[in-house]
């Protein structure tokens, strides 16, 4: 099962287990844990949808086991372990009831992976853009890109050695033909191959012949560019491929019938080569399109340093993602919940997403990891005034 395979089978085993069918649910997740054991959120809803209470305890301490830091599943663990005799003492009231219904999940509501990374609120799996902020979920797959690549890095080198060719022909010709014999012209002008392969040469005034190889020169150039861009799998290449098949067909064409360069035979070759790399970067484009995938808010499996997942929540709060900066700072925060810029950003975010009441506890738990930090209180402040206004 490859890694989109694994993402749309959990999505689909959460969306199932919400609509209320809980065996296919629970047959999509079972498949999903015996791949992969490393996915928190498909253990914490396979617990949900398990009939055996023993079971159910196994699931959430599968998801503890990854994250024990997760306070919802804790408390349902507890409960369970108490139901089931093996925990005497009563343990505080959970936040949500013991399992009973698909409808109820274990799952803090900021972990949802359904939810939109960019406004936090709760979409469905099928959604491709968010019904409430109206910002799109879809992201690029893993496309065969190597594939695509491989092809376009062999019509390329080809394009270059066709192109060396043509001026190392073409400057033997000239020097041979200038620069040995006066009659020596003449003698050339009147093989057959001469025009086909050369072009009209013999025609050119030196200023014209300069700016002719001057250019020839520079096409090689960027065809040598465009080489390394296919060979570093750069993204962006098959757009550059498509401009410089444009460029180059409409080059041979006005450089054949007004200069004559280069010869027939060169000219057809170059278009064919350039057509037929516009063809390959279309559908290389094309297929790229088509590989945009639903994006889900949830962290990627391996990342766990603190400083990491600080970094990618930054990273998601520039492009305004600030669900998944949220969920990234919160883990960071769980991992070291003594750094007091893991607690500003996090309240931070969650301000952002409309969480108030989120942000201000959040705050408040740096301002006592860090009372020296003034910061704090000027936060704290702007983020009551802001819940403030949003109540009336």
């Amino acid at each position: 099962m490859d890694r989109e395979t694994l993402q749309r089978y959990l999505q689909e085993g959460i969306q199932a287990i919400k609509d209320g069918d809980r065996a296919h649910g629970r047959e999509l997740l079972l498949q999903v844990v015996e791949y992969d054991e490393q996915l928190e959120p498909a253990w914490l809803w396979l617990s949900t949808v398990m009939d055996d209470p023993a079971d159910q305890l196994t699931a959430l301490t599968n998801a503890l086991t990854l994250n024990p830091h997760n306070s919802h599943a804790q408390a349902q663990a507890r409960a369970l372990r108490i139901r089931l005799g093996l925990e005497k003492e009563p343990p505080p009231p959970p936040p949500t009831p013991v399992v009973s219904s698909p409808a109820i999940s274990v799952i803090d509501p900021a972990e949802d992976p359904l939810q939109c990374p960019y406004c936090g609120k709760l979409t469905q799996d099928t959604d491709k853009r968010c019904p409430h902020c109206r910002r799109s979920l879809l992201i690029p797959s893993k496309w065969n890109l190597k594939d695509w690549y491989r092809n376009l890095l062999i019509v390329s080198g080809v394009y270059v050695q066709v192109a060396l060719l043509q001026n190392i022909g073409a400057t033997l010709a000239m020097a041979l033909s200038y620069g040995l014999d006066p009659y020596l012209p003449g003698v050339i002008a009147k093989l057959p191959f001469t025009t086909l392969i050369f072009g009209d040469f013999l025609n050119w005034d030196p200023g014209l012949g300069v700016a002719l190889f001057g250019a020839a020169i520079l096409r090689i150039a960027v065809l040598l560019a465009l080489m390394l861009m296919f060979y570093t799998d750069l993204e962006s290449a098959t757009d550059f491929a498509i401009g410089l098949s444009l460029v180059d067909l409409a080059w041979t064409a006005v450089a054949y019938t007004q200069f004559g360069f280069p010869g027939r035979v060169p000219a057809m070759i170059n278009a064919a080569l350039a057509g037929l790399m516009l063809l390959l970067s279309i559908l290389a484009r094309m297929a790229r399109l088509r590989g945009y995938v639903r994006q889900w808010t949830q962290i990627g499996r391996d990342v766990k340093a603190p400083l990491i997942l600080h970094k990618h929540g930054h990273d998601h709060a520039r492009r305004g993602q600030w669900a998944l900066a949220a969920l990234y700072w919160r883990r960071a925060v769980a991992f070291k919940p003594n750094e007091a810029q893991y607690h500003k950003d996090l309240g931070t975010a969650q301000a952002h997403l409309g969480r108030y009441e989120a942000a201000l506890d959040t705050l408040r738990a740096g301002a006592e990891a860090a009372p020296e930090d003034e910061e704090f209180r000027a936060l704290i402040a702007a983020i009551e005034t802001r819940r403030q206004r949003a109540k009336k």
